[in-house]
C-alpha cells in the first residue's frame, strides 16, 4: 500500500507541474487608457499613426517579449475605425510598422476591448491608426504629448513621426500575456 500511495502522489506533482508553465506566466499591462477623450489632432479622412511621448521618449513600450492579448482604446465618439500597431524604434526617432491588429469599428462612448494575437518584443511601441478624427485623446501635463504620422505607415515601412500636438494623450493600453 505505501508504494500506491507514493505513486499516486508522483503522478499528482507530475499532473501539477505539467500546469505550471501557464500558471507561472501573467498578463502586463503597457499604455494606460484611462481618461476622459475630448481631443482629436488629424482632419477627417486622413489616416494617421498616434505615439504617445513623454520628455521625448515613447510611453506605450513592451517591457517582455509576448503576445499582445487585447488592447483597448477610450472613444468620446463613434463610428470611427481603429488599428493597433506595432512599432519597432529603428534610431535616430524612426520607427519601422511590425504589426497590425484587426481593423475595429469604435462602436461605444468609453472604453472599448478588442482582441487580438501579436507577438510582441521588449522595445516595442504602441501605436495607433485612424481615419476618422475620432476623438480618442485627452489633455496631458506638459512634457507629454502625441506624435503622429501624418501619412500611412504600411508595415515593414519606416519612418519618424512627423507632426507633434503637446500636452496630449491618446487613451490607448494592451495586455501583454509574457
Amino acid at each position: 500500500m505505501p508504494k500506491l500511495r507514493t505513486l499516486t502522489a508522483l503522478a499528482a506533482t507530475a499532473l501539477s507541474l505539467a500546469g505550471a508553465p501557464a500558471a507561472l506566466a501573467h498578463t502586463t499591462p503597457v499604455g494606460n487608457s484611462g481618461g476622459t477623450p475630448t481631443m482629436n489632432v488629424c482632419p477627417l479622412s486622413q489616416d494617421c499613426t498616434y505615439i504617445n511621448f513623454k520628455h521625448g521618449k515613447p510611453t506605450d513600450v513592451v517591457k517582455r517579449n509576448g503576445t499582445l492579448v487585447d488592447w483597448s482604446i477610450n472613444a468620446g465618439s463613434t463610428g470611427g475605425q481603429v488599428e493597433l500597431r506595432i512599432l519597432r524604434p529603428v534610431g535616430h526617432g524612426k520607427f519601422t510598422a511590425v504589426h497590425s491588429s484587426a481593423l475595429e469599428t469604435v462602436s461605444a462612448i468609453g472604453l472599448s476591448t478588442f482582441s487580438a494575437h501579436i507577438k510582441v518584443k521588449r522595445g516595442d511601441v504602441l501605436a495607433m491608426s485612424n481615419d476618422s478624427s475620432g476623438i480618442y485623446m485627452a489633455t496631458a501635463p506638459a512634457g507629454q504629448c502625441v506624435r503622429d504620422f501624418s501619412s500611412t505607415l504600411s508595415n515593414g515601412t519606416t519612418g519618424k513621426p512627423d507632426l507633434l500636438t503637446p500636452q496630449l494623450h491618446l487613451l490607448l493600453s494592451a495586455d501583454v500575456h509574457v
